[in-house]
């Protein structure tokens, strides 16, 4: 009897290795990240360097006593009362007030800065009208320099009549961003009008 011979049974192919998977180094994370984003820097707008009492701009009517913002104040001491005008340094930003008492011919000017801002001493006067006006700078003014907080009858002291143009020129520190900080525009519709009000005052 004759026995079928078996089939070979075929080889498997040989199958190819599979390659070795290149390993990717990852990216080093450093050993702390901050807790919060560093803030970018902003310009602040600088502060200005003196105060002077709300009113209009010398420069208005006499350019030739300065190129700068410094401002005055026309008041008629006849009247008696308290009267209170913004400090506004270099006519950028509100700093503080003046409250100026007028009784019986006696004034007294008592300023009130706005929290982080530091006054120096440096002049009040009174000015008979612009015209008379010689110099506005205050190191040429100390004869005629009334200190904050004392009562003083203006009128015979300088010479003047009731009604006079109050000089305010102080040495003023500050942080232009700080929250107490007001800014000013010379353009603002009150102030405009505060402006027109005073100078109906003026001789």
């Amino acid at each position: 009897m004759n026995i079928p011979k078996i089939p070979k049974i075929p080889t498997v192919p040989n199958i190819p290795k599979i390659p070795k998977i290149p390993t990717i180094p990852l990216p080093k994370v450093p050993p702390t990240t901050p807790l919060t984003p560093g803030t970018p820097k902003t310009s602040v707008p600088k502060a200005g360097k003196f105060v002077t009492s709300e009113g209009p701009l010398f420069i208005m009517y006499r350019d030739d006593l300065t190129k700068g913002y410094e401002m005055f104040t026309p008041m008629d001491l006849s009247v008696d009362g308290e009267y209170v005008f913004p400090l506004i340094s270099n006519a950028m930003h509100t700093v503080g007030e003046v409250k100026v008492t007028v009784k019986k011919g006696m004034v007294t000017a008592h300023p009130q800065m706005f929290s982080g801002v530091k006054l120096t001493d440096g002049i009040l006067t009174f000015f008979p009208d612009f015209r008379a006006v010689k110099t506005i700078s205050p190191t040429k003014l100390k004869s005629v320099d009334i200190p904050f907080d004392l009562p003083v009858n203006v009128m015979s002291r300088l010479g003047v009549d009731a009604r006079v143009l109050m000089y305010i020129n102080c040495p003023v520190r500050y942080q232009s961003n700080a929250p107490s900080i007001q800014p000013f525009s010379l353009e603002d519709p009150a102030y405009l009008e505060r402006m027109y009000a005073l100078i109906d005052l003026m001789d």
